[in-house]
């Protein structure tokens, strides 16, 4: 472990610091074993609950058999959404749409959304009971594509419910048959005019693929309820936004409502906002005894993905190399709940015609709910996505217009002082110096390979 040196008489200013090697605050207990995390806490009288899970994306509950759970030795209890309801009688939450019920309530809208909970003091006996729980469903038909999902010919939920949080999704209370969470729009110039003028004209499609957060730490969450007060410990990255979210599901004032967050085992976007601190809250309060959850990796998958996605895009370029004209279209798939879904496709939104200086630009970003698992915030909140295929845009129209991909974007970039496709100023970032930053280690690498081989 690296150790810091004394500093120079008359203190250390922030110059001082460059090339020492400073300590982590945490690394010493975290290098020994003795870092605290929620996966290690045990309190007194704890149970421990295990997720039964639907196996079709969608459908109508018919029937939920829990006897043979029941009659497993060591478990306390079996929870489905009916005792939900009596101690959180509108059991719904999300950033965005209050669209999330804590279980199933009526229908389920992915495979792997949770059902029942098995309540046990041991883990094993819990897990052992809940692979015995029978659910019978309606099948319904599901829509698991993006692009699909916007034609709105199978509708995900009935009815849209934002949550109010955000001022540009109010007009979509009460909105019915539509799977379009946000459609961001935006318009700069005459598009179809400069693509009438364009010397060339250039049109690609490109997809990606769902991706797993994969923190070392899993999803957990203990929820402790005695008396009117409730304290979660989880691992969040937002334990600001659980204390809020949780005082609104139970009608509470904030203040009895505490969140404790011991070390972040990693998180990278997966652990912000609602997870499992309200199932939790409701299985403690239905048990009036602490509550714990904890995921195996495999239940990961079904909590929370990075948004797939469909970017089509289409760019108009003159007879020097100049693109004139682009007109984007992102599908976002955020599944079955929206969480934070609708900020990534409007803050993506900003930046799909990428960093260049074009006139005439045309910007269409959905986030859209499909029968998968829902999707959320991952580094980046969906910029990387669209950055691969804009740039890969770029390098096949520089490749099918015979110039250097470097030389297009040196001709393309938008420099100090000009103006992003919103209208808004690029003041201090040295877009230009980066692109020729790059281009130096690039040939330099290039070099070192060359004298290697």
């Amino acid at each position: 472990m690296a150790t810091a040196t004394m500093p120079p008489p008359g203190g250390v200013g922030v110059g001082g610091q460059i090339g020492r090697s400073l300590p982590r605050l945490e690394a010493r207990e975290k290098v020994t074993g003795r870092a605290e995390y929620t996966h290690n806490l045990r309190l007194p009288g704890m149970l421990y609950g295990k997720v039964f899970r639907s196996t079709v994306a969608h459908g109508r509950i018919k029937s939920i058999d829990t006897s043979d759970a029941k009659a497993v030795p060591g478990v306390y209890r079996v929870v489905t959404a009916e005792d939900v309801i009596k101690v959180i009688p509108n059991p719904y939450y999300g950033p965005a749409f209050h669209d999330q019920p804590i279980l199933a309530i009526g229908k389920v809208h992915y495979v792997g959304e949770p059902v029942a909970v098995v309540l046990a003091e041991d883990p094993h006996v819990a897990e052992t009971a809940a692979a015995l729980i029978v659910a019978e469903y309606e099948e319904l038909p599901a829509v698991y594509d993006e692009v699909e999902a916007a034609q709105n010919k199978i509708v995900v939920h009935e009815e849209l419910k934002p949550a109010g949080t955000f001022a540009d999704l109010k007009h979509l209370k009460g909105v019915k048959g539509t799977n379009i969470a946000l459609d961001y729009q935006l318009r700069k110039g005459d598009v179809n005019k400069a693509f009438g003028e364009a010397a060339h004209v250039f049109e690609h499609e490109f997809r990606t693929q769902k991706v797993l957060h994969i923190p070392f730490e899993p999803h957990v969450s203990i929820a402790d309820y005695k008396s009117n007060r409730l304290t979660l410990y989880t691992a969040s990255q937002g334990p600001s936004f659980v204390r809020i979210e949780i005082a609104r599901l139970l009608g509470w004032p904030e203040n009895r409502v505490r969140v404790k967050v011991p070390f972040l085992g990693g998180g990278y976007g997966g652990k912000l906002y609602i997870k499992l601190e309200a199932l939790v809250t409701a299985l403690s309060m239905i048990a009036k005894r602490p509550v714990k959850v904890s995921l195996p990796m495999e239940e990961m998958f079904y909590t929370i993905t990075r948004h797939p996605m469909t970017f089509r895009i289409k760019s108009g370029v003159d007879r020097d190399g100049r693109i004139t004209a682009r007109r984007c279209e992102v599908f976002w798939n955020g599944g079955a709940y929206a969480d934070v879904g609708p900020r990534v496709a409007q803050k993506s939104g900003f930046t799909a015609s990428g960093p260049y200086d074009i006139e005439n630009v045309s910007i269409d970003s959905y986030a859209l709910y499909t029968n998968q698992p829902p999707s959320g915030a991952l580094r980046g909140f969906g910029v990387p996505q669209l950055v691969w295929a804009y740039e890969s845009h770029t390098d096949m129209m520089a490749r099918a217009l015979k110039i250097d991909p470097l030389e297009f974007r040196r001709r393309n970039i938008t420099r100090e002082g000009g103006s992003h496709a919103t209208g808004t100023p690029l003041k201090d970032a040295p877009v230009e110096k980066v692109l020729e930053h790059v281009a130096a280690r690039m040939g330099e690498v290039e070099q070192a390979q060359a004298k290697v081989a």
